[in-house]
């Protein structure tokens, strides 16, 4: 009976040692896995904290001072130029500063060999850029704010024919590119082609719009000069046009004349409300002649 009673007594005891062995151990691996989990915390927190004072001193400032300086380019644009939906909607963008394509003796889609009749491909390119471009409606409060009459001696703005509403107008970028087409068909090698018939002071008219332009903006950009020792039997240097310009979005500008809610195509737009078909014939034959009264046809028509 003693035996039986030292038998249980040895294996409780030994129960009891064995189960404090697995909670020591239990005990002693606890701080090991709270300082696992500790570091593992901490380096995520770490992680999270890099990023985060990346984006607060590195991205946000980046994204603050493109946002300034779109915005100081919006302001400036507002302050310098007309108003226009072009700027209301967000048309109006720059490119990087970039230095033109100037090469002297370069041939692109819009110029061909100096001699040679343009290509239909070269006409298409300039019909692209000038009269091929849509007009857009503007409505007559915005004409107040543009600060033109609605008559003006016996003129009368044109008003859309559709009974929508408003007047048709364009962006004078795209006018002044049909003035320099008309230039470029003007060239003596050109005349013939494109003007045969037709007076010389049509011409004249595009001339002063150009003139005019490139005055109100009086680029100031220096035009650097080269001497060229290819070239020695040429007297005087050659001016490198490759100057370098802020330049707006062109391409931007375009894609808002065709996706605007305002856009008018030319065939909508009518005739003038005082066209007397009769008489068209005759004045015709007067320009033919040299002779009559002399007017520009606006977006080409």
């Amino acid at each position: 009976m003693q035996d039986s009673q030292d038998y249980e007594t040895a294996s409780i005891s030994h129960c009891d040692a064995s189960e404090d062995k697995q909670l020591l151990s239990e005990h002693a691996d606890k701080p090991a896995r709270q300082l696992s989990w500790y570091r593992a915390t901490w380096t995520l927190r770490n992680v999270l904290l890099s990023h985060l004072l990346t984006c607060l001193f590195v991205y946000l400032p980046v994204v603050y001072f493109a946002f300034q300086r779109e915005a100081s380019s919006q302001a400036c644009d507002r302050k310098l130029s007309t108003w226009s939906p072009a700027l209301d909607e967000g048309a109006v963008s720059y490119l990087p500063p970039a230095p033109f394509a100037g090469d002297i003796l370069q041939t692109n889609k819009w110029r061909g060999e100096v001699g040679v009749t343009p290509s239909a491909e070269i006409d298409k390119a300039w019909t692209d850029i000038g009269v091929g471009v849509p007009g857009f409606r503007v409505s007559a409060e915005e004409v107040r704010v543009l600060g033109k009459p609605f008559r003006k001696g016996t003129r009368t703005l044109h008003a859309m024919p559709d009974g929508k509403g408003g007047y048709v107008a364009q962006l004078e970028v795209n006018h002044l590119l049909h003035c320099l087409n008309n230039l470029r068909q003007a060239m003596a090698w050109n005349y013939d082609h494109y003007f045969a018939g037709i007076p010389v002071r049509d011409v004249q008219i595009h001339h002063d719009a150009l003139r005019a332009s490139l005055q109100c903006t009086s680029d100031t950009t220096p035009v650097l000069y080269y001497d060229d020792a290819a070239i020695p039997q040429r007297q005087f240097s050659f001016p490198d046009f490759s100057t370098k310009h802020t330049c707006r979005d062109f391409d931007k500008l375009m894609g808002w004349t065709w996706s605007t809610e305002r856009m008018v195509l030319w065939e909508d737009v009518g005739n003038s409300t005082f066209h007397q078909p009769e008489l068209s014939r005759e004045a015709r034959e007067k320009e033919a002649q040299g002779d009559g009264p002399h007017g520009h046809l606006g977006h080409g028509r």
